[in-house]
Formats: C-alpha cells, structure tokens, sequence
C-alpha cells in the first residue's frame, strides 16, 4: 500500500472514530470545516545521497518559487472537554528556471545557468486532541483554553530536471511523523456563530 492511499485510509479511519463516539456519546459537537490560506514560502532544501551530501540552498531565491495558496479541509468532534480533529493539506510549487549558482541536487551536480524544472509535491495531515482545563462555554457566548497534542505527518517528493541535458533527472520522495505539543483556546460569540481561536505548538528533540 502506498504512503497516500495509507494516508487517505488514516484520515477514514479517524473521520469514523470521530463520528463513532460522537454517536455513541451523544455528542455534542461535531462538523466539518473548510480553509483556504496564503502561507508566504520559504525554505532551505538539501537532497544527500547514501554516500553524498547535496547542497543546501534557498529554494525561493535559488529557484525562484513563488508563493501559492491551498485549501484545507477538517473534521471534528468533541465530547464534554475533549475535542479531536483531523485536517488534510495538499500543497505543490513548481518553478521553471535558470539557476544562479551551481548545486548538487540528489547527487547530480546542476551548472550555475542551467535550465531547471523543480517540483516540490506533498501533503500534511495534522490529527490534535485538545482537552480543555478552562471550558465556560454557554449559549451566547463562551470561552475555553487547554493542552494540545498534536502529530503531523508529512508525506511527498522533490524533483530537479534540467530537460535539455540527459540523466540530470533527480527525484526524491520524503515521509515524517511530527509529534508536536502545545495550547489551544477558543471563543465564541452568539452560539459561536462568531469564533476565534488561537493554537501554538513546538516540538523538541535531542
């Protein structure tokens, strides 16, 4: 099975889980929602082999990559003071250019000049149980703050090709769980018709 057909899986099971213990519950919240955002792009790239390490570089200023925008969908559900969610984000840059600086992508070494492809493909499913310590939520209005867990999963490939020159094709695929935790507050007005909600999350290792 396929890191993304195991991905999509993940995310059924999760949806069902979510919707099988609201039901059992008799939950109280439970939905869907949807995002579209403009992250601004930057980002510093390596691609070693098993025996070389690649140049790190700047892919906004080496590569040219601009920023895009991207939807986001996510499902929720929540009993009493626990609230899980699980959201799904497909992302993709590409560029069309001529290098500024040599580089050695994957093991291929790529000429300062030289006409380049770059793809960067992949996605992000983000799964967060949050467990409020302070919830005064009421019909009009409410307000609730607590610990977050949270693990990213990232999954996707990198490609550089310069198509005018044969073998200098490198493609690379890439896949990480991020174990992440944090703190997450929400308010909300007028039967949360009007909400906000503010979320930060670090991680650490050594």
């Amino acid at each position: 099975m396929n890191e993304k057909r195991f991905s999509l899986l993940l995310l059924g099971v999760i949806i069902f889980l979510v919707i099988g213990v609201a039901n059992i519950a008799q939950a109280l919240e439970l939905g869907v929602r949807g995002y579209y955002w403009f992250p601004a792009f930057s980002a510093n790239q390596r691609v070693d082999t098993t025996s070389m390490k690649g140049t790190e570089f700047d892919v906004k200023n080496t590569l040219g990559v601009s920023n895009q925008s991207f939807w986001s969908g996510e499902v929720y559900g929540g009993i009493g003071k626990h609230h899980l969610t699980a959201m799904y984000t497909p992302m993709k840059y590409t560029s069309d250019t001529r290098l500024n600086t040599a580089i050695n992508f994957g093991g291929t070494n790529f000429t300062a000049n030289t006409a380049v492809n770059y793809n960067l493909d992949f996605y992000m499913m983000d799964v967060k149980y949050i467990y409020d310590i302070i919830n005064m939520e009421n019909i009009l209005a409410g307000f609730s703050v607590g610990p977050m867990v949270q693990v990213k999963y990232v999954s996707g490939s990198t490609e550089l090709k310069a198509p005018a020159i044969a073998g200098q094709d490198v493609k690379q695929s890439f896949s990480a769980p991020i174990p992440m935790v944090g703190l997450g507050a929400h308010i909300g007005l007028i039967a949360n018709i009007l909400e906000a909600r503010a979320q930060v999350t670090g991680m650490g290792y050594s």
